[in-house]
């Protein structure tokens, strides 16, 4: 992460991070049900709003990793190491905004 939308308004800093760190674990869930599930469709769906919402925080790793699971995702069924790449990147922008929040 490096710069917040928002940057000159904390108060609507920490209702973003908020808002991510309500979402994105259900974003996460609904990936991994989708995936386990052989649901492309699904899986794509979750990972587009996760992508948007790791845009607002310029979380460059996470973005990527949703960029490539969404990409593949539009041919079928990814690679399960894709989406363990999205599930391990978010945790870690979860863990970080969790700090930067508290």
């Amino acid at each position: 992460m490096t710069e917040l939308v928002g940057g000159d308004d904390p108060e609507f800093e920490v209702e973003l991070i908020t808002i991510f760190l309500t979402d994105a674990p259900s974003l996460v869930r609904a990936i991994q049900e989708a995936h386990a599930t052989d649901d492309a469709v699904g899986v794509r769906r979750g990972v587009h709003t996760l992508k948007s919402q790791a845009a607002v925080f310029s979380a460059e790793p996470l973005l990527d990793a949703c960029r490539r699971l969404e990409h593949a995702s539009e041919a079928g069924l990814p690679d399960s190491t894709l989406v363990a790449s999205v599930v391990a990147n978010a945790a870690d922008v979860v863990h970080s905004m969790s700090a930067f929040r508290d």
